[in-house]
């Protein structure tokens, strides 16, 4: 839930919420940054462990848009996982995300 005014230190209230099913292919993922975050780094990809364990060497960092919208190419029947780190203004992380999930139709 979100308490209006409250701003949590990590990413959070995801678009597609967390574990949601038959996500459209052209949806984008949107979430609301961190607080006081600078930048946040965006992980993405089909292996839970691969985006849980993720850093910017992996393949699974995706983009640190400037915006909190990221837009992947998305499969049909297909169970995403994403993760959105805050970052500091010299790009370290500062509050890692929760791992989110949702499935496509």
């Amino acid at each position: 839930y979100w308490i209006p005014g409250y701003q949590a230190a990590k990413a959070a209230t995801p678009i597609p919420p967390d574990n949601a099913t038959s996500v459209k292919l052209d949806a984008d993922l949107m979430w609301l940054g961190g607080y006081k975050a600078d930048s946040h780094d965006v992980y993405f990809g089909t292996s839970k462990n691969a985006v849980a364990d993720a850093n910017r060497n992996s393949e699974e960092f995706k983009d640190s848009p400037t915006n909190n919208i990221f837009a992947p190419p998305l499969n049909p029947n297909t169970t995403y996982y994403w993760r959105i780190d805050a970052l500091d203004a010299n790009g370290n992380v500062k509050t890692p995300g929760d791992l989110w999930s949702f499935t496509t139709k």
